[in-house]
């Protein structure tokens, strides 16, 4: 499993983070979460419905982010808390449904 990296956001602070971020059936994922490492995600959150966009490359000609979201993030959706109504807003798969 490739990891790739996301320039995120959260909303209570404004922010910056740079998120694991995988591909798998063909859609994008933000791991919050790992169980092992680039091998088993905990928890993830689609983020090609998102409006992911492919991040540009910096001056210095290094890459450290592959996407960037323009829309911030709760942070419920990182720290592992009860989703609430973000169930309802959000597609995530937590543990066994990964």
């Amino acid at each position: 499993m490739e990891v790739l990296k996301t320039i995120v956001n959260t909303a209570e602070d404004g922010r910056f983070y740079l998120v694991d971020t995988v591909e798998k059936d063909g859609k994008l994922w933000l791991v919050t979460a790992w169980l092992e490492k680039g091998f088993l995600p905990e928890r993830m959150v689609r983020i090609d419905d998102l409006r992911a966009c492919k991040a540009t490359p910096s001056p210095d000609g290094r890459q450290r982010a592959h996407y960037a979201l323009d829309k911030p993030l709760p942070r419920a959706l990182f720290d592992g808390s009860d989703l609430g109504d973000l169930k309802y807003q959000y597609e995530v798969r937590d543990g066994d449904e990964v």
